[in-house]
């Protein structure tokens, strides 16, 4: 009888332990699948921030591209207003300007006293348009 009791209390016992390391084991597999998940979530989370930083990378170039052509079709913008204010600046001065009188003479006597009474006449207007002109510049 003590024999059948002593191996009821063995066969017991080889049960606890049993259930004890079933028990242990499913807390490591527990265990193991919780540390799974976290490394898991982890890898999510970097692979998101790179992805969000490749993504804010991207639209920072593609805006520095657009302001770069910006900036380029400005200055080209720039340079036409600037050739077309120069060219009505000229053509203002060219109008301004005194026409020259070219009087043509053969050499004789009477052609010379005519350009000589032109220019007597056209010297004061000149000089006097001139100076008008130089006033209001």
């Amino acid at each position: 009888m003590d024999i059948e009791r002593a191996k009821k209390v063995r066969d017991a016992r080889i049960v606890e332990v049993k259930a004890a390391l079933n028990k242990a084991r499913e807390q490591v597999a527990q265990l193991l699948e919780k540390q799974e998940t976290d490394a898991q979530r982890v890898r999510f989370e970097i692979e998101t921030r790179g992805r969000s930083g490749l993504i804010a990378a991207e639209n920072e170039a593609k805006a520095q591209r657009r302001l770069a052509q910006a900036y380029r079709d400005n200055r080209a913008v720039l340079q036409y207003e600037l050739a077309l204010r120069r060219l009505e600046v000229g053509a203002e001065l060219a109008g301004q300007a005194p026409q020259p009188v070219v009087i043509r003479t053969d050499g004789g006597s009477d052609n010379g006293a005519l350009a000589t009474l032109i220019a007597a006449q056209l010297l004061p207007r000149s000089i006097s348009s001139t100076e008008s002109h130089g006033s209001t510049a």
